[in-house]
């Protein structure tokens, strides 16, 4: 990723190497558009990312800048794995609503999902957290859906999570070096 090169936060790639595969689904099941929906509209999910970094971008602006476009850059990755999601959802049969389907109601997401954090050292840490926890989710869904082609677009998504992990840390280890 960073490496030994100076820090410069429009240089670091945001999105993995690796193309993503066609959005597809072997068996379209029914079932998967409940973990999809949770994916895309929850507190932990890619509405909630691409909030919470836009918000960070306006509280970065004026003292980090260059962090700021960095983290909207994130922001765009996040709201390709959301139109992918509701690309899935309706391959699936499903309606792609801005909320998480739970016991058949629907739970609309809303801004209280984001932590609206204003300090840096805070802030880094969270998002590092938050994209783990994404990787991590993508990861295990991948690996427990039924279906080759839903499990390789979230395996590809996670690769994507686990970057953006990497670069909060990298980021974090650059503002506070210990």
């Amino acid at each position: 990723m960073m490496s030994n090169a100076p820090f410069n936060p429009s240089q670091i790639q945001v999105s993995a190497r690796n193309p993503y595969p066609p959005i597809a689904a072997e068996n379209p099941n029914r079932r998967l558009v409940i973990p999809l929906s949770y994916d895309l509209a929850s507190r932990q999910s890619e509405m909630t990312a691409i909030y919470t970094y836009t918000y960070d971008s306006f509280v970065l602006k004026a003292k980090y800048p260059e962090l700021s476009e960095l983290v909207l850059r994130i922001a765009e990755v996040e709201m390709h794995h959301l139109q992918i999601l509701g690309q899935l959802i309706t391959l699936l049969g499903g309606d792609p609503r801005c909320a998480s389907i739970g016991n058949g109601s629907y739970f609309p997401w809303n801004g209280t999902a984001v932590s609206y954090q204003r300090n840096l050292k805070t802030m880094l840490l969270q998002n590092k957290k938050a994209e783990q926890n994404a990787a991590n989710t993508y990861l295990n869904q991948s690996k427990r859906i039924k279906d080759a082609k839903i499990s390789a677009v979230l395996a590809r998504m996670a690769e994507d999570e686990q970057l953006h992990s990497q670069i909060f840390q990298e980021c974090y280890t650059h503002y506070f070096p210990s």
